[in-house]
């Protein structure tokens, strides 16, 4: 009976941070942009990046009334989509420019009105923490394949997005 109440929990909830799922897509480097466009629909715009010094080049897959940025990068000097890697998905707690508030339930029951405090209560202290500009980043996960930044507000220390990031974002050729 409590696998089936499980199985209907996870069942439902859209981000699950535990076992790295988002609309219960695995967020894994080999993850495609064929793949989120099959799951998630065609995004609403897309935009790529060119190679920056030692930053390969991007792809940009924006879900603004979901309130999703899935990024991707590839090697060589032009965005390839036969090398594209899953480097990271953005998830807005908060509604932000053209994004609206990812509406989906998240592992832990983390929302957009949490402050940093009942974070901590929730996953722990951070593994390391800093100030970006007007911004908090307490980050989880430090030396796995994938960290969990989330990012606040300095000001009121409420909860504002989510990265999940690839620990090895650079790819230098």
């Amino acid at each position: 009976m409590c696998l089936l109440i499980g199985l209907a929990a996870c069942s439902r909830t859209s981000l699950d941070l535990d076992g790295l799922k988002l609309k219960g897509m695995a967020l894994t480097p080999g993850l495609s942009p064929q793949e989120v466009v099959h799951v998630m629909g065609p995004p609403e715009e897309e935009g790529r990046s060119p190679r920056r010094f030692l930053r390969p080049p991007r792809l940009y897959m924006k879900y603004y009334r979901q309130g999703i940025e899935i990024a991707f990068d590839s090697e060589g000097r032009q965005y390839d989509p036969v090398s594209a890697r899953f480097v990271r998905a953005y998830i807005f707690l908060r509604p932000e420019a053209r994004y609206a508030a990812f509406s989906g339930k998240i592992t832990h029951g983390i929302n957009g009105q949490w402050d940093l405090r009942r974070l901590e209560k929730a996953l722990g202290p951070p593994e390391r923490t800093q100030t970006v500009g007007s911004e908090l980043e307490w980050t989880y996960w430090e030396k796995r394949q994938f960290q969990l930044v989330f990012i606040a507000e300095t000001s009121t220390r409420e909860l504002k997005a989510l990265m999940i990031l690839r620990r090895d974002r650079d790819r230098p050729k």
